[in-house]
């Protein structure tokens, strides 16, 4: 009975411990991966604005250009994805051919976890600019 009674707590602890999930907290407005507390379903959504930081002298090339990553996470053991703004305005950028930065840059995340398997897609607009 013991030994049943270890092996129930043992499991409990062990599945607490290994649902975790990736979310997208952000640092000065980029995304950066961490593995939350224990959970076994979550559905959350937010967003960042990050400040203009461009000269006084630019044109602008094309606005609302979008990139779009997901980053998963395996019961928070494993985690897979780049979720890099360099990934991600590099990716913007090839839809504004001629530009080479991007402003007025907004954030978009939406996670899913369930049972310890989580998904979170990035989507990161802004306007396209040449110096």
């Amino acid at each position: 009975m013991k030994k049943h009674l270890l092996l129930t707590g043992a499991a409990a602890a062990a599945a607490l411990a290994l649902t975790g999930c990736v979310g997208v907290p952000t640092h000065n407005g980029a995304p950066a991966a961490f593995v939350g507390a224990p959970s076994f379903y979550a559905q959350v959504s937010g967003n960042a604005m990050m400040q203009p930081n461009a000269p006084a002298k630019y044109t602008v090339v094309k606005r609302n250009v979008q990139a779009k990553t997901v980053v998963k996470s395996y019961f928070g053991c494993v985690s897979m994805g780049d979720s890099s703004f360099a990934t991600l305005k590099a990716e913007a950028l090839k839809s504004a051919p001629g530009a080479n930065d991007i402003i007025d840059v907004k954030m978009d995340y939406s996670m899913t976890n369930v049972i310890g398997i989580c998904e979170t897609t990035i989507t990161m607009t802004g306007t396209a600019v040449k110096y």
